[in-house]
């Protein structure tokens, strides 16, 4: 990973997209907007542990491999985005002492969109190639 202006911004920004996402719905239904800081605090926390854990070694391996695609990047980040989905579930459901049940698709699916969300707004940014 080239270290430019470019990137050092897709890095700073692009872990904001559950935040800015969840931002985003909360306008446009009539939610109430009571508990909003905490979500966005989840998702900003969640969204850069995720990126700085898995998300750069991604990039540097693929990289290294000359595979480097936005493509790729959003595969990687869907399979990451599950895990640290179901990890920030797991703990919202320790905090709240409620019983969350994993097997759910909708659940591995919103992980699934968070993590390619970030990677896609990471490769925009950075200037990665498509495909």
């Amino acid at each position: 990973m080239q270290m430019n202006l470019r990137t050092l911004i897709a890095i700073l920004i692009a872990p904001l997209f559950p935040a800015m996402l969840l931002i985003s719905l909360s306008l446009i239904t009539n939610a109430s907007r009571s508990g909003l800081g905490v979500g966005v605090f989840a998702s900003i926390f969640f969204g850069y542990i995720g990126f700085f854990l898995f998300g750069v070694p991604s990039i540097f391996i693929l990289q290294k491999n000359n595979l480097l695609t936005v493509l790729n990047l959003a595969l990687c980040a869907s399979i990451f985005g599950v895990l640290v989905y179901g990890v920030f579930l797991f703990l919202f459901s320790l905090m709240m002492g409620v019983s969350v049940k994993m097997e759910s698709l909708g659940k591995v699916f919103v992980g699934g969109v968070l993590g390619a969300g970030i990677a896609f707004f990471y490769g925009l940014i950075a200037g990665v190639r498509f495909k």
